[in-house]
This record gives C-alpha cells, structure tokens and sequence, in this order.
C-alpha cells in the first residue's frame, strides 16, 4: 500500500513539474511569435524607407543634373528663370541630400535592432530546447 501511495504521489509530481515546465514553455513560445512579428513589421518598414531612399535619391540626382542648371541664356526670360533656379538650387539639393543621408542612418538603426532581435529569439529559442530536453527527461 505505501509503494501504491509513494508512486501515485511521484507521478503526480511529475505531472505538477509538466506543468510547470509546459507552461513556461508556453510563455517562451509567446515571446518568441511577438519578437518574430516585431522583425517582420521591422523588416517592411526596413524596405519602405529603401524604397523611398531610392526615389530621393533618383530625384536629387534628377536636379543634379538638371539641364536648366548648367544652362543659362542670357536676354530671354527662360535664361533669367534658369539663372535664379540655378541660385537657388544648391539649398533645396544640400537638404536633400541631408534627408537622405538620415533616412539612411535610421535604415542602419533598423539594421542593428533586427540583428538584436535575431540574438534575443535564438536566446529565447534556446531557452525553449532547454525546457523541452527537460520535459522528455521528466
């Protein structure tokens, strides 16, 4: 009788400690799916701002190397509306330029957070083999 006793008493101990163990199971899961989704929504906002990066940057080389830049006509109207764009053109293409660069150094922020989070889900990955090597040993 105390073997039946002591043996029921294992078993619904190792059934508490299953429990526990795919509980916490569970919540690396959970953690897990949210940082994936994170690195995806990442990873779109990641590829919009290239794309945009491109579109600016095809624009700026567009007023670069604008015609009317270079050209200047004098005694005509279109040679005077040349030469004050051409005056003014080096501040819009400098903010441009500027723009650019920064959109470009939050892409390179977005880079190091993906790679952070890669780290953070093979942790917590790992975390999960863990518990689960720990479970079939059970």
């Amino acid at each position: 009788m105390a073997d039946i006793r002591s043996y029921a008493a294992e078993m619904a101990a190792k059934m508490a400690q299953r429990a526990i163990i795919r509980e916490a199971i569970k919540r690396v899961q959970e953690k897990i799916d949210a940082a994936r989704e994170v690195k995806i929504a990442l990873n779109n906002i990641n590829r919009q701002i290239a794309d945009a990066v491109n579109r600016w940057a095809r624009t700026l080389a567009s007023f670069q190397s604008s015609v009317m830049a270079p050209v200047v006509v004098t005694d005509r109207f279109e040679g005077d509306a040349a030469e004050r764009i051409s005056i003014r053109l080096p501040q819009p293409i400098a903010e441009m330029e500027s723009t650019r660069a920064s959109a470009q150094g939050v892409q390179g922020e977005i880079s190091t957070q993906l790679a952070k989070l890669d780290l953070y889900i093979n942790k917590l990955e790992d975390e999960k083999d863990k518990l689960l090597a720990e479970l079939a040993a059970i």
